[in-house]
């Protein structure tokens, strides 16, 4: 079976559409900050469980960060489909292992030296198509009432777009450090 392309949709964010999943990472952090991203998608996921919380008042925020998201989860899915050719660079593997970011507190240490092995074990867990849905749900739990509650993997999906935030954050860190040497 042929394997379908997946879009980014970065124009839903982006005045231009992005195509290399590298590129659309730098463009990610260029665009937003990762800990205000964090922190909606918390308040969000909050919402969405317990019913009893007050409405969420920016239902145009939830929609932007669902598709902020939504292209960082698929350009993170890209890389994985091909990891010859995104996870040979210098960006994917840290040189010092001496040192460990505080920010990345989500990594294992042996994810934080090679991010091929969290995006593997993040993809093993859930398929793209799960982590989208969860993402939609959340988002949807946001947006009005719904009928059905959550998904029972909602939380799991959590854990995983938090995971590969802070891989993606890594990547464009390290490529900073990389063109400041």
């Amino acid at each position: 079976m042929k394997n379908s392309k997946i879009p980014l949709h970065a124009e839903t964010w982006q005045s231009e559409t992005i195509k290399c999943p590298l590129e659309l990472i730098y463009a990610f952090f260029e665009y937003t900050n990762p800990v205000i991203v964090k922190n909606c998608l918390t308040k969000m996921l909050k919402n969405a469980i317990n019913e009893k919380c007050k409405p969420y008042k920016n239902p145009e925020e939830s929609l932007f960060i669902f598709n902020l998201l939504r292209s960082m989860i698929r350009a993170a899915y890209k890389m994985y489909c091909k990891p010859n050719k995104y996870f040979s660079s210098d960006v994917m593997k840290s040189f010092d292992t001496n040192t460990y970011h505080l920010f990345i507190g989500n990594l294992a240490y042996k994810e934080y030296i090679n991010l091929y092995f969290l995006f593997k074990s993040v993809f093993k867990e859930q398929s793209l198509q799960q982590i989208e849905n969860d993402l939609a749900d959340i988002t949807e739990h946001v947006i009005g009432k719904c009928a059905s509650p959550p998904s029972d993997k909602i939380c799991i999906s959590f854990i995983n777009i938090n995971r590969l935030l802070d891989a993606c954050w890594l990547i464009c860190n390290r490529k900073k450090n990389i063109e400041d040497v």
